[in-house]
């Protein structure tokens, strides 16, 4: 990792993503540091990074840890990550 635990934020591609993001986007998606300014790089790296945290949770459920949240609130959640990640899309 190039940054650790005490980053602040880190410029992505014109958007700040914070410390804590950027190093599981690096862990756990294979973004390299020098690919921060590739949209494509980053896109492909925060998805591999859901994946795998929608997968660990799912395995979890099928574990019988049981459910996290209600289905109000995965929904409300999932509603406010969809919004957030429109937002930080921007148009277009």
């Amino acid at each position: 990792m190039t940054g650790g635990i005490f980053r602040n934020t880190r410029s992505a591609n014109g958007g700040n993503v914070d410390g804590r993001t950027f190093d599981l986007m690096e862990r756990f998606g294979g973004l390299k540091g020098t690919k921060i300014g590739d949209r494509q790089a980053i896109a492909t790296a925060l998805g591999k990074l859901l994946h795998r945290a929608l997968e660990s949770l799912l395995r979890k459920e099928d574990a019988g840890i049981g459910r996290m949240f209600s289905a109000q609130e995965e929904a409300r959640i999932s509603r406010a990550f969809l919004r957030r990640l429109d937002s930080e899309r921007g148009p277009g």
